[in-house]
């Protein structure tokens, strides 16, 4: 392996082809060798006439790595001496440098963060050429936050957002998709990368109204003992769907809910 390039997925594979001498020296002149790599083949001529080690010829190709940058060539090479020890053949299989592809989550700043605020998410890419989209996962599916991102973003989670996410504090999945042009290279998953935490004013406000149903509390301006009838009624404003728990009510020593 010659050398790599990691924007587009390749490696540049250089063969060369020797003959190692017997001991016995031949003349033979014009003599074809042929070297293949990964499928690719190719030949070239020799003077055959001297003894010992012999430089024949070389080959280089490009080969594609495989969509997570791995890949395994063959290679093969062959000599038709055109002398009585014939046609000489070798063989090798190698395992190519595995290109780094997709990109990853270098940090969040800060891991948990307020509804309305801003969060820096940091990537770490092979290629600076490489962009991303950025989703967070609710409602059963994963929603774009970002596209063309480059190696950082700053994403301010607005505060709409709460009513897909009923509790609060609430953890965040994220997934970084890498791309090399339009090209999808793969994506990576952080389960509860980013934690969101609701501002005071989303929590619920109640307010409660208090009525005599046999009316003393109109009449007397205050409940009778033994005698009122005591109905509490609860008003609730709920803000960037902000959900309702529970209810309790808290008369003198007893509660209600």
């Amino acid at each position: 392996e010659e050398s790599i390039n990691v924007a587009a997925n390749t490696s540049n594979v250089r063969a060369k082809l020797y003959y190692v001498g017997n001991g016995l020296s031949w003349n033979n002149s014009n003599c074809t060798w042929w070297i293949n790599i990964n499928g690719n083949s190719g030949s070239g001529s020799h003077n055959f006439g001297k003894s010992g080690t012999q430089y024949l010829g070389e080959r280089v190709v490009t080969v594609g790595h495989n969509s997570d940058g791995s890949k395994s060539v063959s290679v093969s090479a062959s000599f038709a001496t055109g002398v009585s020890i014939g046609t000489l053949t070798t063989s090798a299989s190698i395992t190519l440098t595995k290109i780094p592809r997709k990109s990853s989550l270098g940090s969040v700043t800060p891991a948990s963060v307020a509804y309305g605020s801003p969060v820096t998410i940091a990537l770490s890419r092979a290629v600076s050429s490489f962009t991303h989209t950025l989703q967070i996962y609710y409602g059963d599916a994963w929603h774009d936050i970002a596209t063309g991102v480059g190696d950082s973003y700053e994403w301010t989670p607005a505060k709409t957002l709460a009513s897909s996410f009923p509790t609060s504090p609430a953890t965040v999945d994220l997934r970084v998709i890498t791309f090399n042009g339009s090209t999808n290279l793969g994506s990576n998953d952080y389960k509860s990368a980013i934690t969101l935490t609701a501002t005071s004013d989303m929590a619920p406000k109640v307010a409660a109204t208090v009525a005599d149903t046999e009316g003393y509390l109109t009449k007397y301006g205050g409940l009778v003992q033994n005698k009122s009838r005591v109905k509490v009624t609860l008003s609730e404003t709920l803000s960037y769907g902000s959900p309702i728990k529970s209810r309790t009510i808290q008369i003198g020593s007893e509660y209600f809910s």
